[in-house]
């Protein structure tokens, strides 16, 4: 089939390939038995009726078929399609706000001033922040340091000063701060992965904090102008780095009415979402006065116990195509599933397989495949005796589970990395392992990376 092939292509929807039965060249099959007529005469009239006459009818009945193979597909809609969070890291200075599809994930990290005077406190002064492209197991090595040694201030007033490391918590704040978000909204959460944000720690000089801001030769200076001996860590620290993400922070105006209602009355706000871009997703901030938040076509509908003529805060996640402007060129960490028609149906129905092969299917659809690939898995009792397991730590604030984690057998999947040695390789394994544990309630789900790479 291959002009049906030649359609797919030219519409980019490869998904129909695993719905054809197999695959079928009608042109070059007729083509080589023409070859196969000496005479000259015959072979011209075969040619016209077979593919002149005959090819258009195939033609024809292949599209019907596309199309109809289309039609189911569109049937089976994703509700939560439009809620994919996408995150990378920039040069701060390389930032530009008209950009539209990234920003901060902390606001404040644009301005050196403004965060400094926002993380400083407790007898703590903050210095800055650095990135450390580094796996998990040395980042957990940098964190094991407390301190660094090193000189800070300005001219005359420079002198010798520790650096205490902390983890940079705002940014797994931020995330955990959506969690509630879609629970309100009634959108069904997906893991978002952290692996950038996971390796972003905090410097901070011990002192008094009010003294040390007043201080001309200490207050604010850029950490990038600071002596730091980072030691065998030197060459993994990136230093005026932030985070960026899809999501950004906007505001509603409303049209309000009131409803009549048995026991009292209640406030409806309409905010119209058809004139924004469809393709974006948006979330309603929660308030404690809200009833509930209902999400229907073009429009989201709030009801509330109160009248109010304030703007209503919301998120916008921007699902359109990422534009990135950036001289700091790093690969952008979704969590985006890969459409299929399975995958679709399975959503639809519920139903799941657990077996073997719905396992992988589940992992391809993760937006992950560029660096991992599962090869095997299995089950087993416990833990014990085996080494470098990496677990899913990207959910936890998830609580509730059925099932306590330390009663459960383990599923152990193993990888093989599609880039040895590459530093996200631990990252991208905890992404994959927190996505499958939010669906499979039975095991502990647990990974570990094959090819003598953490094995």
């Amino acid at each position: 089939m291959a002009e049906m092939r030649k359609t797919m292509e030219k519409s980019g929807k490869e998904q129909y390939k695993g719905v054809l039965e197999y695959s079928f060249d009608y042109e070059r099959y007729i083509a080589g038995q023409l070859r196969e007529i000496d005479d000259l005469d015959e072979r011209r009239f075969a040619k016209r009726v077979l593919l002149d006459g005959l090819g258009a009818i195939i033609r024809q009945w292949e599209q019907k078929y596309a199309e109809l193979e289309e039609r189911v597909f569109r049937e089976i809609e994703i509700p939560d399609g439009c809620y994919g969070i996408v995150s990378t890291v920039i040069k701060r200075r390389d930032y530009e706000s008209t950009n539209g599809t990234f920003f901060p994930v902390f606001p404040a990290d644009l301005q050196a001033e403004e965060c400094g005077k926002l993380l400083s406190g407790e007898g703590y002064l903050y210095a800055g922040t650095i990135f450390l492209e580094a796996d998990d197991s040395l980042c957990r090595e940098f964190e094991a340091l407390k301190a660094l040694h090193g000189t800070a201030g300005r001219q005359e007033g420079r002198g010798e000063a520790d650096f205490h490391i902390r983890q940079a918590k705002r940014y797994r704040d931020a995330v955990e701060g959506l969690y509630p978000v879609f629970l309100e909204n009634r959108i069904p959460w997906k893991t978002v992965n952290i692996g950038y944000l996971d390796k972003f720690y905090d410097l901070y000089i011990p002192g008094e904090t009010k003294d040390m801001q007043e201080s001309k030769n200490a207050r604010f200076m850029d950490i990038e102008d600071m002596d730091i001996d980072f030691g065998k860590f030197a060459d993994k620290v990136r230093m005026g780095l932030i985070p960026l993400w899809n999501i950004e922070a906007v505001s509603f105006d409303s049209m309000d009415f009131m409803m009549p209602c048995i026991d009292g009355t209640y406030y409806e706000y309409e905010f119209d979402v058809g004139e924004r871009n469809h393709k974006d997703g948006y979330l309603i901030e929660p308030r404690k006065e809200i009833l509930e938040i209902r999400h229907e076509k073009d429009k989201i509908v709030i009801r509330s116990v109160s009248e109010s003529f304030q703007k209503w805060g919301a998120w916008r996640i921007v699902q359109g195509e990422t534009v990135q402007p950036f001289t700091h060129d790093v690969p952008l960490l979704g969590n985006r599933r890969k459409d299929s028609f399975i995958g679709r149906y399975a959503a639809k129905t519920g139903v799941q397989l657990l077996t073997k092969a719905d396992l992988f299917r589940r992992i391809k659809e993760i937006d992950a495949g560029e660096w991992m690939e599962a090869v095997d898995c299995e089950i087993l009792e416990s833990c014990e005796g085996t080494d470098n397991l990496i677990e899913g730590s990207m959910n936890w604030f998830v609580q509730g589970e059925l099932f306590p984690m330390d009663t459960r057998r383990i599923l152990l999947i193993k990888f093989r990395a599609r880039k040895p040695g590459y530093y996200m390789n631990d990252s991208m394994v905890r992404f994959i392992v927190s996505s499958l544990q939010m669906d499979i309630g039975e095991y502990r789900c647990t990974g570990i990376i094959t090819g003598g790479e953490r094995e």
